[in-house]
């Protein structure tokens, strides 16, 4: 049976929501560090985050304009997403019937949950409504040993089309 769970977001050790730069990426397991491979995905419009436990998440953004990934000064590629557009999440190595959550940790912004389905994945998108800048998406879920999976990106948000910004031109 898959356990039940709160709705919250995880803070990280010192008992703060994650605020991570664009680019940063930190994963883990009943609060311990884990181990993860990044890498740009989807024809250079989606960040994969896997661990050798077979768990991996795969998160991209949906909007009006092309929501590449980027590359930062340090090297790490970031998800650019569009305040009026979606974010899509998909994931693998889930607790089949458990739910996956989905949060903008640096406005403590809840976008919602998506079911894992009996062969332990999920695919969802969830509408932004954030506000441009650097932001941090948080995705928890329930991996298949029974773990609790946290996973944070930073990630950089941008005014949409309609949101009354100028829109992004590249």
């Amino acid at each position: 049976t898959a356990p039940t769970t709160t709705v919250t977001a995880i803070p990280d050790g010192n008992g703060n929501l994650p605020d991570l730069p664009k680019g940063g990426t930190e994963v883990t397991d009943n609060g311990a560090p884990v181990s993860v491979q990044v890498k740009v995905v989807e024809n250079k419009t989606g960040i994969e985050v896997s661990s050798p436990d077979g768990v991996a998440l795969t998160l991209s953004g949906d909007c009006g304009s092309a929501c590449p990934v980027k590359t930062g000064s340090d090297g790490k590629p970031y998800l650019v997403m569009e305040d009026t557009g979606s974010v899509r999440v998909r994931g693998e190595g889930f607790m089949p019937g458990s739910t996956a959550q989905v949060w903008i940790t640096s406005t403590n912004t809840y976008l919602g949950s998506a079911t894992v389905l009996a062969d332990g994945t999920f695919d969802k998108s969830f509408a932004v409504n954030v506000a441009p800048g650097e932001q941090t998406v948080q995705v928890n879920g329930t991996t298949a040993s029974g773990a609790t999976r946290s996973a944070n990106l930073g990630l950089l948000v941008l005014a949409g089309s309609g949101s009354g910004g100028l829109a992004n031109t590249g």
